[in-house]
């Protein structure tokens, strides 16, 4: 890990599986700064299908990281099908939410969805990067944080999307959008109201 960490020079994040406590596989990403420097992992919190017959899944906690770009918050996969997380990461300032992701051609509309729906919900650029080919759908996108998708990749070629991010207009869109001004705490969900009544 340290060697290939030298070699990427840049930031980047990337999926991959890693052993835990008591041998435990999650599915993890690391962030890693210009620099090479390792500045924050992440664990995948909610397992999708089969994978919850192999991974231990992650705390569901979700922070904020500083980096020589920005404060970004990072998610993989099913993670951004929920509405919380991101959310979650709304509230801590992020500013941009990079969702790694193995999509499928049977979720494709989901995908086309929900991550512009968390961008607007939470008034954040999403970048959701997704792969091709063995059943996935592709399309790796940027989201602006009105909703609007600035550009997106091919559902079945390898490609490299390049586009400005501009974090200064999310106070604009904010005061345009004011969701985070107007969301009111006292209808937070309290954890009792999930608990199944026998």
């Amino acid at each position: 890990m340290s060697k290939s960490r030298k070699k990427i020079k840049s930031s980047a994040n990337r999926t991959l599986c890693r052993g835990g406590e008591n041998g435990k596989l999650y599915i993890s990403l690391a962030v890693i700064e210009s620099t090479g420097e390792v500045i924050a992992t992440y664990r995948k919190s909610f397992l999708w299908g089969r994978e919850k017959e192999i991974f231990t899944p992650g705390d569901r906690a979700y922070n904020a990281i500083d980096t020589s770009k920005g404060k970004i918050g990072v998610l993989i996969c099913a993670d951004i099908e929920f509405p919380e997380p991101s959310r979650i990461l709304a509230l801590q300032g992020v500013e941009l939410i990079i969702v790694p992701s193995v999509w499928s051609y049977g979720a494709e509309t989901r995908w086309d969805i929900q991550l512009p729906a968390r961008a607007l919900d939470n008034t954040v650029y999403i970048l959701g990067v997704n792969t091709v080919n063995e059943g996935s759908c592709g399309k790796s996108k940027l989201v602006a944080p009105n909703g609007e998708v600035l550009c997106e990749a091919s559902t079945t070629e390898q490609s490299i999307l390049i586009h400005d991010v501009d974090f200064s207009i999310i106070p604009d869109v904010r005061k345009e959008v004011p969701y985070l001004d107007d969301l009111d705490k006292k209808l937070w969900p309290n954890a009792a109201l999930f608990e199944m009544k026998k």
